[in-house]
């Protein structure tokens, strides 16, 4: 999940909902490498 958004409730009920992982915009190139490596 990626989002402008960063409040802890909102992030647990991504997770609950599904979400794999959440990160919060603005992001770098590694921290999306990161989380690919980590689920591929």
């Amino acid at each position: 999940m990626v989002t402008a958004i960063g409040h802890d409730a909102m992030i647990n009920r991504c997770k609950e909902l599904g979400a794999l992982d959440y990160f919060i915009k603005p992001f770098d190139d590694a921290q999306i490498e990161g989380l690919l490596k980590k689920y591929i």
